[in-house]
């Protein structure tokens, strides 16, 4: 309980996705049912980029606070298809012990 999680995201898509008209939300993020905090009580999440490259083409919009357990990324450079982006968030486990949450991701 308490400890730092990095959370290792890949993400692929069938089609070239165009920077700015693209965001990306992974919801069940829940925190144990209070809000997510960033690793070293960080004020804000930042996103670690592994590859393609050492820049990210995503930016934080939100990240998970009280129950609704969405991180929101906004895509700010294209993103070639069949290119997969692998990232990682960091966020403090909660206090309490909680199962296994349900992970998905959509795109709008």
């Amino acid at each position: 309980p308490g400890a730092d999680n990095t959370l290792t995201v890949t993400l692929t898509s069938n089609v070239q996705l165009a920077g700015g008209l693209v965001g990306f939300t992974i919801s069940g993020l829940t925190c144990g049912g209070a809000a997510c905090t960033p690793c070293n009580n960080a004020s804000d999440l930042s996103i670690t980029s592994v590859s393609p490259s050492s820049t990210s083409p995503f930016s934080v919009l939100t990240y998970p606070g009280g129950l609704n357990g969405e991180l929101v990324l906004a895509l700010s450079e294209t993103m070639a298809k069949e290119t997969p982006h692998v990232f990682s968030i960091c966020l403090q486990n909660p206090m309490q012990g909680q199962s296994s949450p349900v992970i998905s991701v959509s795109v709008s």
